[in-house]
């Protein structure tokens, strides 16, 4: 099976805007500082990653999901359907 690239940065990057998503849910309670400190990272490096400038290693995906008592399953099953909808409206 060929992997396509562009659809892999795509995943990517929905994955982080989940993320993201989901710290602003429950904003003020958890911060990034609070999940950085929560998973034992730098705040610097969680913010690439939160910002889709650094893929999230599946490893740190699940740490930051069971921060907020998630799996890093829901996280990508969110960023495939935000990417499946967006292909759907182009």
């Amino acid at each position: 099976m060929q992997m396509n690239p562009s659809r892999s940065r795509a995943l990517d990057a929905a994955v982080a805007a989940e993320v993201r998503a989901e710290i602003a849910r429950r904003k003020p309670d958890i911060t990034l500082r609070d999940v950085a400190e929560q998973i034992g990272a730098r705040r610097a490096s969680l913010t690439a990653k939160v910002s889709g400038r650094i893929p999230f290693a599946p490893a740190e995906l699940d740490a930051v999901a069971q921060v907020f008592g998630l799996t890093a399953s829901t996280f990508v099953l969110r960023a495939e359907a935000a990417c499946a909808s967006t292909k759907a409206a182009s």
